[in-house]
């Protein structure tokens, strides 16, 4: 059961880890192993995260509605206990989107401008 808020804006701004999960699973369902080892790479080892850590932030996400838990992994190989899957939910997907656009308006920003300008000077 998602306690999510009403509007996307509310939640923003997103945490950039939270973020980070949020854009590995627009790509389609995926397991947590999957997902810290996805956004290593996308972050160059900036994001690297030990599981405890990173299951705390998938209930987080799961408790906002962000995402759900859809079951086992039916094409699981790994050895042990199968792989829960992960899945973006449509509040996700909006809450994504704001927070994509939200950085795309501070990045198009006076400030940003002013800063490009005064580093080509430099």
């Amino acid at each position: 059961m998602s306690t999510h808020v009403a509007k996307p804006e509310d939640l923003l701004p997103l945490n950039p880890v939270d973020f980070q999960v949020l854009l590995v699973l627009v790509e389609g369902d995926s397991h947590g192993y999957a997902i810290v080892k996805e956004m290593r790479t996308r972050t160059n080892g900036q994001i690297d995260l030990l599981p405890g850590n990173f299951y705390t932030i998938l209930q987080r996400l799961l408790r906002a509605g962000l995402i759900a838990d859809v079951g086992l992994d039916p094409d699981s190989n790994s050895p042990g206990r199968p792989r829960r899957l992960y899945r973006l939910t449509d509040f996700g997907v909006e809450v994504a989107s704001a927070e994509a656009a939200r950085l795309r308006d501070l990045v198009a920003g006076s400030a940003v401008r002013a800063l490009a300008a005064k580093a080509r000077i430099s």
